[in-house]
């Protein structure tokens, strides 16, 4: 039985008996001897005395061989994890892609896993700030459109040289609005991301881009701006920053084959920035492309050189209609640059929004039916150099509603126009203008109401008196009795009535002449004598 030699005895026999022990797992070149199957050399059949190995030597041999066994992994990549405190088992390979994510709910505390976002970084963007990004941007969104999976972009600027195309429905997400940049390269002259309109007659229906900056790069362009969105429909644009674009920072149009866009909504954004530019430098256009929302957003210091209609630059372009546009600022702005223009459309809505110094007028409508109620307008032309109103009708306006808003004029005379001023061209009319607050600090250059539509109604606004009533008495002794009227401008004649309350004594008749700015005269043909000649008198604008 092989065993080692014992020191002080088997004299002469030493080396026989060492290499007798040796050759049990041994080869004769000195490696240790393996199993075919990888398990390690069995003692012998007639088996080692126990006094010869130690107990804990048995307790690791009797370990190692209970956990670590070569035929538990069969396929190629497979996996031996600790299954429980003393055990061993096998995770089988997974797919191609997939990555080992902690999973306390399987045996092994781990699981093959497919990512349920793609990155940006995967396939190549760098967002260095200089190297141009766009064909690795590209390739990320056409795997995201082919995915379903969302699209997320890491912290850092990148470059984009050639437009990024848009044309299945996509979610791409930032890192954050101050911390991702998508930035137009010099010369781009286009926007930096485009819809093809989608699918005829369809669209490009739920796409999603939330938490990045846009920055159009505006000085270094001829063309161009943030994101258009032709043929979006049913699509969000959240916590976005689009600055410094030539032309807009979003424009929401048709779909491929003429469809109207419609119901998207722009939450939360920030269009900034558009002074510098030689062309527009406005915050959305919107043609054709209908009941959409817009809240929670601002628009600030836009208003590039350059006007798409008229002479002045505007921040938010309406040529569709049927816009919902809520908890909205709009501030200052250059270039007299408008806030709101509704352009040719219809039945838009602005409720609940602030419009502070605007440059040119804060909202502009060449349209009708719109809603304008529950809004602040305060210091309208202060940012400008040409007189401004608050709320402007002008051309074939009918049946828009303002009521229930603050306006206070600029506190530097002149500077406002009008803080409401409804034009006579086209035939305007039928416009309400009621329950409004009007606050004179600076003069307006003209009045703080200007209504010359035919048959529009404009009563009830408070610092504008459209409507008044009294008495008056024609002495004895006296033919006239001159009357101030108190109303905040110079009523027709055919809009103030008096009434006898009296038998007029001597006189016959009366009749009422004089109309100004501050009152009219109340004639009777002769002197009423002793018992006088009284009337009541209502006026109105």
């Amino acid at each position: 039985m092989a065993r080692l030699p014992i020191i002080g005895s088997d004299s002469g026999i030493w080396g026989t008996i060492l290499n007798d022990f040796l050759n049990v797992e041994h080869n004769a070149d000195g490696s240790l001897k393996i199993r075919s199957d990888g398990t390690f050399y069995a003692k012998p059949s007639s088996g080692i005395p126990a006094s010869d190995l130690t107990s804990s030597v048995q307790s690791t041999l009797s370990s190692v061989s209970s956990k670590i066994n070569a035929s538990t992994a069969t396929t190629k990549g497979d996996l031996l994890v600790a299954t429980a405190a003393s055990t061993i088992g096998r995770l089988g390979v997974g797919s191609n892609g997939q990555k080992l994510v902690a999973d306390s709910a399987q045996t092994s505390g781990i699981k093959w896993a497919t990512d349920s976002y793609l990155l940006a970084t995967d396939y190549g963007a760098v967002f260095n700030g200089s190297t141009d990004d766009a064909t690795a941007l590209q390739s990320a969104i056409n795997a995201a459109a082919t995915s379903g999976k969302p699209l997320v972009l890491a912290s850092g600027t990148a470059i984009v040289g050639t437009a990024l195309s848009v044309s299945a429905a996509v979610t791409i997400i930032g890192s954050g609005r101050q911390s991702t940049i998508l930035k137009a390269a010099s010369g781009l002259n286009d926007y930096v991301i485009s819809f093809t309109g989608g699918e005829s007659g369809v669209g490009v229906v739920g796409a999603h881009f939330s938490d990045f900056t846009v920055n159009g790069n505006s000085t270094n362009q001829t063309a161009g701006g943030g994101i258009k969105a032709d043929g979006a429909v049913q699509c969000s644009f959240e916590r976005l920053h689009l600055t410094n674009c030539y032309n807009w920072g979003l424009k929401l149009g048709p779909v491929t084959g003429g469809t109207f866009g419609h119901h998207n909504r722009i939450s939360k954004c920030l269009f900034d920035q558009g002074g510098s530019s030689a062309g527009y430098g406005g915050g959305v256009w919107i043609t054709s492309s209908d009941e959409n929302w817009f809240n929670e957003s601002d628009f600030e210091y836009l208003g590039g050189s350059t006007a798409p209609v008229g002479s002045n630059p505007i921040m938010l372009f309406d040529e569709s209609g049927l816009q919902h546009i809520t908890t909205t600022n709009f501030v200052a702005g250059t270039n007299n640059c408008i806030g709101l223009r509704v352009q040719n459309a219809k039945s838009t809505k602005v409720v609940g929004s602030t419009f502070d110094g605007i440059a040119g007028d804060s909202i502009f409508i060449s349209g009708t039916r719109c809603v304008i109620v529950g809004n602040v307008f305060t210091s309208p032309g202060d940012n400008g150099s040409v007189a401004a109103s608050g709320v402007h009708l002008e051309y074939g306006t009918h049946y828009n509603v303002i009521t229930g808003n603050m306006f206070e004029t600029s506190n530097t005379a002149s500077k406002t126009r009008s803080l409401i001023r409804e034009e006579s061209t086209g035939d305007s009319g039928d416009n309400v203008i009621t329950n409004n607050t009007l606050v004179q600090n600076g003069a307006p250059s003209v009045a703080l109401l200007e209504a010359a539509g035919v048959a529009t109604i404009v009563r009830n606004n408070i610092g504008w008196t459209t409507e008044n009533s009294g008495t008056a008495t024609v002495a004895n002794g006296s033919t006239s009795i001159a009357v101030s009227h108190g109303l905040s401008t110079t009523p027709a004649l055919s809009n103030v009535t008096v009434m006898p309350t009296n038998n007029l004594g001597n006189a016959a008749k009366f009749w009422i002449s004089g109309v100004s700015s501050t009152q009219f005269t109340i004639n009777v043909d002769v002197d009423p004598g002793a018992t006088t000649a009284t009337f009541a008198w209502f006026a109105r604008m």
